[in-house]
């Protein structure tokens, strides 16, 4: 209860009204209370961009690694934004380069040992520290022998994708002759007179640049279109690596010059 005092002019003296007046006790959180709310707020949000930095850098160091074994065959990049050129070879693996969620910035590194290691660092708020990572690759030897893995791995991707090529080029070749059997009724001496009324370019081996196999000789009027396939394993092969009858299109790895019988 608080008592205010108020004074009023009655004739010629002072008459001194004493009046109470109830005040309503504000209600507030205490200080300390709003200070440990914000600090909880403010430190549990540190705690996930620190855990995201951690998560940044366990990726990133996988592109490096990639880099390593795949793109340079053995050094590791001068700088992150080289990691960019990973996407010639893996296209759209690497949409950006993970930035710091704080300050939006490439994270530190370090090329080191002339490109054999590399020191990758993230500051992380709730210790107050750099964490850095550095290559996980092994010894050299180990290097070396994940070095020749990568490269038959790249060799057998190479197979697969020019083995793939081979066999859209042959189909797409192969509507082309019928095309042209539609409007002549017969099928072409050679391949080149398909292009262009009927196929904008004659393709060619992906491997070799050469032309693939065709023949149009057969007896019964047909023709023979072939190629080889480097994966003796492929399923197109279908266990016919003897061309033992003409066909409209085969992949076996053994085409004669001629149709056989």
């Amino acid at each position: 209860m608080a008592k205010i005092v108020i004074g009023a002019a009655v004739g010629v003296g002072m008459l001194l009204i004493y009046q109470n007046y109830l005040i309503p006790k504000k209600e507030s959180t205490p200080i300390s209370q709003t200070e440990n709310s914000t600090d909880t707020s403010q430190t549990n949000i540190a705690v996930e961009r620190d855990e995201k930095r951690m998560e940044d850098l366990e990726k990133i160091r996988d592109y490096l690694n990639l880099y390593y074994l795949n793109i340079s065959k053995g050094k590791f990049p001068q700088d992150l934004n080289q990691l960019l050129e990973i996407n010639q070879k893996f296209p759209d693996l690497i949409k950006v380069i993970p930035k710091d969620p704080k300050t939006n910035e490439l994270y530190k590194y370090t090329n080191l040992a002339d490109g054999q290691d590399f020191q990758l660092c993230a500051h992380l708020e709730e210790i107050k520290e750099e964490k850095c990572l550095s290559s996980n690759l092994g010894s050299e030897t180990q290097k070396q022998e994940l070095l020749q893995e990568a490269e038959k791995s790249t060799e057998k991707d190479g197979i697969r994708e020019r083995d793939a090529q081979r066999i859209i080029d042959l189909n797409l070749l192969r509507t082309a002759l019928e095309m042209y059997y539609s409007d002549f009724n017969s099928y072409p001496k050679n391949l080149s007179v398909l292009n262009p009324k009927y196929i904008k370019a004659i393709p060619l081996d992906p491997l070799t640049n050469k032309p693939y196999f065709y023949y149009a000789a057969c007896p019964d009027g047909r023709y023979h279109l072939g190629t080889e396939l480097e994966d003796e394993n492929n399923s197109n092969l279908k266990q016919d690596r003897d061309v033992e009858k003409c066909d409209s299109a085969d992949f076996s790895g053994k085409d004669p010059s001629e149709c056989g019988f």
